[in-house]
């Protein structure tokens, strides 16, 4: 009754009184980016476990990349004084801390750092990798695990002067869980908060994590670790995903024997069905297992991909009724003369909607690096570009690779490029080329079995940000009647 009123209400004042012609909005606005931060949530240095954090901006230009420990009397260190250049900031003492690192100038808005740790021994046991992000108001993660054999932790990295206060969401395949203890976190300045989602939900084979900001600027992160026969085999970060949307593509997951599943969640109050699209070497197809899976209101569901799969590569996208959802997958990797296992996830990811820069790919006698495209939509193609050193002369070697519709591209960096480690490659999509997704694999043999880790290829803006639009309205064009 209060719609019919409104509308009628509208109705009788346009025929009462002269239509008034709204203002023709602005001209898009790009305000420069001068200015960029982003946190690594837990770097480790000690005798079995090594990380290296690279920080750089893949286009030449007047920039300083520098970098700190989040610790008391912590000095901060340049990292790249000019874009085109990648630098790293390695890590002081045993203890574990969070890096802050930040970019200032015209190529700012470039700003791309990455965690990766490697440790062939300990609990720590396997390869794991972290793009470094900004704080943001509100992140997914999807699948943590607080079983027996498994340790998932929420990092809370807080690298501002002013206080926080943070909310926490899980959602398991029981479904949503509120426990004391979950709203109302704080985070000092200059500091960060570490806890174990045991603490909350124990027991839970497949958990989703959603992270709000409530007050202040909060940078989260997700870590699982895990057992396998009591052995520690495999640890890795879990991907912040995409928000939820009736459409979802899932970053691309390598081949390998292993156990492989499909998550898929539900954050709203109502059932929903899903179908579930593979995107393998050889084309696209919905099997037919994967054509309606329900997922019931504020629940996980796990969906098998094991034998669908049988070992191939894929990327994944997930197509809904209407309601929003959101996906990740997980994939683990064995082998049957060693006695370790590694595992990696990923996430819903948008395309690739601008230079994207990734910093350690690493390819030498057992280690290689590859990235995986795919172009659900239409064909595509990307360009790789090598980043030279910092000093060397002319530029890098460059690779173009074409995407055809409906296929999935591996491209080995050994072949295109030969050794390196690091090789910082950047990643540029041609202006005609239809929505491009991309996943890096780094893979090594160690004598304990395979180590590996995967991070989604993100773009990031070079030239500037759009700025909302803002219209003048005195008249009050909401309630045009009064």
């Amino acid at each position: 009754m209060v719609v019919i009123l409104l509308a009628g209400g509208v109705s009788a004042a346009d025929v009462t009184r002269p239509r008034q012609r709204r203002p023709a909005a602005p001209a898009a606005v790009v305000a420069p980016v001068v200015g960029s931060v982003a946190v690594c949530p837990e770097a480790l240095a000690t005798p079995t476990v090594t990380t290296r954090i690279t920080a750089g901006v893949g286009a030449p230009g007047k920039v300083r990349v520098a970098a700190s420990a989040l610790v008391s009397g912590a000095t901060e260190k340049v990292v790249a004084e000019a874009g085109a250049q990648i630098g790293e900031f390695r890590v002081d003492g045993t203890d574990p801390v969070a890096v802050v690192a930040t970019a200032t100038g015209e190529q700012a808005g470039g700003l791309a750092v990455e965690q990766v740790t490697r440790a062939e021994t300990g609990p720590q046991h396997g390869l794991a990798s972290v793009r470094c992000e900004p704080a943001v108001a509100s992140s997914w993660y999807v699948g943590a695990a607080t079983t027996i054999n498994d340790r998932s932790e929420l990092f809370l990295v807080n690298p501002y002067d002013d206080g926080a206060v943070v909310d926490v969401a899980l959602y398991s395949r029981k479904g949503r869980i509120d426990v004391p203890g979950m709203v109302g976190i704080t985070v000092r300045p200059r500091a960060r908060v570490v806890r174990a989602l045991a603490d909350w939900a124990p027991d839970e084979a497949w958990l989703a994590v959603h992270v709000t900001i409530t007050s202040g600027r909060v940078s989260p992160a997700v870590r699982r670790s895990r057992l396998l026969r009591q052995v520690p085999s495999g640890v890795e970060w879990i991907p912040r995903s995409a928000a939820a949307a009736e459409v979802t593509t899932v970053g691309a997951l390598p081949g390998g024997r292993g156990e492989r599943t499909l998550l898929i969640v539900n954050p709203g109050l109502d059932p929903l069905t899903a179908r579930v699209q593979l995107t393998k070497q050889d084309g696209q197809y919905v099997p037919g297992p994967l054509a309606e899976v329900e997922v019931p209101a504020e629940k996980v569901v796990a969906v098998s991909l094991t034998a669908a799969l049988d070992g191939q590569s894929a990327m994944l996208r997930v197509d809904t009724d209407g309601a929003p959802a959101l996906a990740g997958a997980f994939a683990e990797y064995l082998d049957d003369g060693a006695p370790g296992a590694d595992f990696v996830y990923a996430a819903g990811m948008q395309a690739i909607s601008g230079p994207a820069l990734l910093n350690d790919n690493r390819i030498g006698d057992k280690v290689d690096t590859a990235l995986m495209f795919s172009a659900p939509d239409g064909s595509a193609e990307v360009t790789l570009a090598e980043v030279p050193p910092p000093g060397a002369s002319g530029s890098g070697r460059t690779t173009v690779v074409p995407v055809k519709q409906g296929g999935l591209v591996v491209v080995a960096l050994s072949r295109a490029f030969g050794r390196g480690d690091p090789l910082p490659v950047l990643v540029t999509t041609s202006a005609n080329s239809a929505p491009v997704y991309g996943t890096r694999v780094i893979v090594e043999m160690s004598r304990r079995g395979p180590l590996i880790t995967t991070l989604g290829i993100v773009g990031r803006p070079q030239a500037g940000v759009p700025v909302p639009t803002v219209t003048s309205d005195p008249a009050g064009w909401l309630l045009p009647g009064r």
